[in-house]
């Protein structure tokens, strides 16, 4: 299933919760006042994706979840995160949640959050791992998953 890549991934969850929101609202959690905060953690995360993949493809560098590293990229956003890609399309998809405000359409955050943490990071870990070896470790212990800290 190399072809469930990220973007796909994140399209699956937008339609579930967009389906959500309009066949099971369940409860309102953001009112409309609560848009702009929705739009703003959905652009701040789309901007994270973009700006991480102009990086890797200046490095000449793999883009591709399933493709074979060339480059170990420590710096930039990588200073931060180990996957700022993911963790930009779990930020836009808490802002789609945000901007729907209903509470059903949430489920397609864990969802991404659950594949993501055990398919495609463990995937490139181990990848990572075979081909940069101790230097790989070194920056796995000094940078967290997702954040600086986890």
């Amino acid at each position: 299933m190399k072809w469930f890549i990220p973007p796909v991934l994140t399209g699956c969850c937008v339609a579930l919760m967009v389906l959500l929101d309009r066949a099971l609202p369940i409860l309102t959690v953001f009112s409309r006042d609560w848009r702009p905060a929705g739009i703003g953690l959905l652009t701040t995360g789309s901007l994270l994706i973009a700006s991480t993949g102009l990086l890797l493809l200046r490095r000449d560098t793999e883009l591709h979840t399933f493709g074979q590293p060339r480059t170990l990229l420590t710096d930039g956003p990588f200073r931060f995160s180990r996957n700022p890609i993911y963790l930009g399309f779990l930020l836009s998809l808490s802002g789609f949640w945000v901007y729907l405000g209903s509470l059903s359409p949430l489920l397609g955050c864990p969802i991404f959050f659950f594949v993501a943490e055990r398919w495609y990071i463990p995937f490139e870990e181990a990848q990572l791992d075979r081909k940069f070896g101790p230097a790989y470790a070194v920056y796995r212990d000094r940078v967290g998953r997702w954040l600086w800290f986890l």
